[in-house]
C-alpha cells in the first residue's frame, strides 16, 4: 500500500488521517505493518474471505441478485472508482479507503 505521506499527498487530507486509517485496518487484520517493507494487505484466513465468497467458491458481485442496483449505490461505487483511478490511486488504495469507512460503521458509529 502507498506510505501514509504519499496517499495523503494524493487525496489531499492530512497524514494523520491516512496514519488511523492504517491504525483501524492494522487493527482489524486486513493490513499488516513491518518496517521497511511498509503496510500490506494480510493474508486471507484459513477459512477463507470473510463474506467475499459462496461455498462454490464464487465471489459475490454486488451487482448480482435482485437488488442489483441497491439505490443507484452500483453506479456511485463504479464513480468513486473511477475517480479514485484518475487520482492515480491502486485497486488496493481504493479497498483500503472503503474498509477505512466501513470500520466506524462495524463499531455502532
Amino acid at each position: 500500500m502507498p506510505a501514509s505521506r504519499d496517499l495523503a499527498r494524493d487525496l489531499g487530507i492530512a497524514v494523520g488521517t491516512v496514519q488511523r486509517a492504517y491504525r483501524e485496518l492494522e487493527a482489524s487484520g486486513v493490513v499488516t505493518s513491518r518496517r521497511r517493507v511498509g503496510t500490506v494487505v494480510a493474508e486471507p484466513p484459513a477459512g477463507g474471505l470473510r463474506g467475499g465468497s459462496e461455498p462454490g467458491g464464487e465471489p459475490q458481485h454486488p451487482a448480482d441478485g435482485p437488488t442489483s442496483d441497491a439505490g443507484g449505490l452500483v453506479d456511485e461505487a463504479r464513480g468513486f472508482v473511477a475517480h479514485a483511478r484518475e487520482q492515480g490511486l491502486s485497486d488496493e488504495a481504493v479497498l483500503a479507503l472503503v474498509r477505512g469507512a466501513l470500520l466506524p460503521e462495524q463499531r455502532g458509529g
